[in-house]
């Protein structure tokens, strides 16, 4: 559920910018980046996680009945994508917002205006005028902020993995050391990818207003509450 959760926040902005005509939230490279580099740590990490105390309780697994991919874990992962998705569209709005661009500014608007290739010159409502180059590095550092929050928000969903049902505080947070590496890597990983000179420039992230990292504890609230609600009830019923 861990590594198919990051999907959907990867999916609905293809679809809003083909439907939509919006700039896309989040680039293609920024997408590689999630698959290839900050999800590989944590993930594998997984591997080494110690069974939950109640795992002698249950009856063991049908193979004919009882299949990996059921609808409650389609059900998770479309609920907790859309809680990551909302969070960081958040930030990716509040970062336009900033500038004076509204959500309405951006619909059917990717074709002449805010994107990476030649966008013509644009005037808001208020008067700002934003040349070429302006608008490339108003949308990069949208998008960046976009990824920042999903890759924040993993950060802490892959604690929260740990278990099926057990609360997280009976299971224990620090009994993965292998875990804990692999947040520590990713981590650095999207710190080096948004700050570091030339990494960033080879990736087309910018750094974003300070402010909206913030944020970033929106989305881990969010999918904290989700699924410690989740597994109460799953306790309790």
């Amino acid at each position: 559920a861990y590594t198919v959760t990051h999907m959907l926040p990867e999916v609905i902005p293809i679809l809003l910018s083909l439907a939509l005509g919006m700039p896309a939230a989040l680039s293609a490279l920024l997408i590689l980046v999630i698959d290839l580099g900050t999800e590989l740590a944590p993930a594998v990490s997984l591997a080494y996680e110690p069974s939950e105390s109640d795992v002698m309780n249950r009856p063991p697994r049908d193979s004919q009945k009882d299949h990996l991919v059921t609808w409650k874990v389609c059900l998770y992962v479309a609920i907790a994508g859309v809680i990551e998705f909302l969070a960081c569209f958040l930030a990716f709005c509040l970062v336009f917002d900033h500038y004076g661009v509204h959500l309405t500014d951006l619909y059917n608007n990717s074709s002449d205006h805010w994107n990476l290739d030649e966008p013509s010159d644009y005037t808001t409502d208020d008067g700002r005028f934003y040349s070429a180059d302006q608008q490339k590095q108003i949308l990069r550092e949208a998008q960046t902020a976009f990824w920042a929050m999903l890759t924040g928000a993993q950060v802490i969903h892959i604690w929260l993995n740990k278990t099926r049902i057990l609360p997280l505080a009976d299971h224990g947070i620090c009994r993965n050391t292998v875990m804990s590496y692999g947040v520590l890597i990713e981590v650095c990983l999207i710190i080096v990818f948004i700050f570091v000179p030339g990494v960033n420039t080879v990736l087309q992230s910018e750094p974003f207003p300070g402010i909206y990292w913030l944020l970033i504890f929106v989305g881990q609230a969010s999918l904290f509450i989700y699924n410690e609600g989740r597994k109460y009830i799953a306790r309790a019923y």
